[in-house]
């Protein structure tokens, strides 16, 4: 596999490569599971089978070749819904792209993310000899799992999942836990003791999206959130002391921001690198606006044809108000676009819960930093060859960035940055 892929940073100064290089494609928006956090379920509210059909995937392969501009690598993440519902059509789309990508000289790999409930020896076995990315949803063990992520039969789903846990992992070593935290899950020290225990050391999580106040997280569980990260900082900090190679991608995509010694523009790549493709060919500007046909940006056989709203959805973090003389707005990027969206219906603000998760977040990442000390740079190494490996495609033999990591600057005190108020 060739080397030297990397995800863009969205920040000011980096010379921005034209084209998309990354795309999730909903091979099914039809589920196993019956989520109640699911963006794709509102989409599909009778859970029919709507599977991405192979003239569509593969069309979908020449879009992203075609539209791939200055980029030479390029990520296709398999989506949905459940997208090993339609294995047969993922093996052949594989296949197909990495024709298209090795005749235009250009590397393409290949991520999946899926609930973790259907596996069996021949996805095993391919999804290992292809080497594709895995990321699993998994909400922590079986009691906060089983909440909101639960069978149509209103059983919980994590009995399914526990016989797989270890296939994921000889999969991927690096497989991602992907964690959604709501008002009823905001216990990710647990989660992340409980998976870590059982070989995982790949960690994500998401605030869930959302204007139900049954699961959105408001002001008495962003305290416990918070104080969960502040708790899950420390021990972080001890087991990279310890030699622990681990990555928590909550602190460290902040660390690796601080590498780059630039400060970030944008919140994500939507409508920038980005776009998310449909089970029925629709590009959309990000896979959370699945549901609203205004999102809709053209399609894998036309290309896209609404620039204005590629452009127009994830505004520069200094064209936000609030944000321009934020303390933390040069690592945050300025928060989710889906987000105050579904809730102000508007770009250009930020939404107060997610600011203090950022703060909280920002700032465990900077004492984490200040914790490690002299040591900084060797402990974080490990942690940065599985981001690497998970996020940016692909692995740089012989990168060693502990020296870049050991030169970031840092306060003999620590003192927390602070979101504007």
């Amino acid at each position: 596999m060739q080397s030297g892929c990397s995800k863009p940073m969205n920040t000011k100064n980096e010379k921005a490569k034209k084209g998309i290089c990354f795309i999730t494609m909903n091979m099914s928006e039809n589920c196993n599971l019956n989520c109640t956090y699911c963006f794709v379920r509102k989409s599909n509210p009778l859970n029919e089978a709507r599977h991405m059909d192979r003239r569509t995937a593969l069309a979908a392969v020449d879009f992203l070749a075609g539209a791939s501009g200055d980029h030479d690598c390029c990520q296709i993440r398999f989506f949905g819904g459940e997208p090993l519902l339609n294995f047969d059509t993922i093996r052949e789309t594989l296949s197909y792209a990495r024709g298209v990508f090795g005749r235009l000289g250009k590397t393409v790999v290949f991520s999946l993310a899926t609930n973790g409930t259907i596996m069996r020896d021949e996805v095993k076995r391919f999804l290992k000899d292809e080497d594709v990315k895995v990321s699993i949803s998994i909400d922590g063990d079986g009691v906060a799992h089983d909440i909101n992520r639960k069978l149509p039969n209103s059983e919980g789903s994590f009995r399914l999942i526990e016989p797989h846990l270890g296939d994921f992992l000889e999969i991927d070593p690096n497989a991602l836990i992907v964690t959604t935290m709501t008002s009823s899950n905001t216990g990710i020290y647990r989660t992340f003791e409980f998976l870590h225990a059982r070989g995982y050391r790949n960690f994500r999580t998401e605030l869930v999206s959302t204007i139900d106040r049954g699961i959105r997280v408001g002001e008495e569980e962003i305290v416990r959130l918070t104080g969960n990260y502040d708790a899950l900082a420390d021990y972080y900090t001890g087991l990279l002391k310890a030699g622990d190679r681990v990555n928590i991608n909550d602190f460290t995509k902040f660390i690796w921001r601080m590498i780059a010694e630039e400060t970030v523009q944008y919140y994500c790549g939507a409508g920038k690198y980005y776009v998310n493709i449909s089970s029925d060919g629709r590009l959309y500007v990000c896979h959370r606006f699945i549901s609203n046909g205004d999102f809709i940006v053209g399609n894998v056989f036309d290309g896209i044809t609404n620039e204005a709203r590629m452009e127009s959805v994830v505004p520069s973090v200094d064209d936000k108000p609030r944000c321009r003389e934020c303390g933390i707005k040069d690592l945050c990027g300025g928060g989710c676009a889906y987000d105050t969206y579904i809730m102000f219906r508007d770009f250009f603000v930020t939404e107060e819960i997610r600011c203090r998760l950022m703060e909280c977040q920002i700032n465990n990442a900077r004492k984490i930093l200040h914790d490690l000390g002299d040591r900084r740079g060797e402990a974080l190494q490990g942690a940065y060859d599985i981001f690497r490996r998970s996020y940016l495609s692909t692995e740089r033999k012989g990168e060693d960035i502990s020296g870049r990591i050991a030169g970031i600057a840092l306060p003999e005190k620590f003192e927390p940055l602070r979101v504007k108020k």
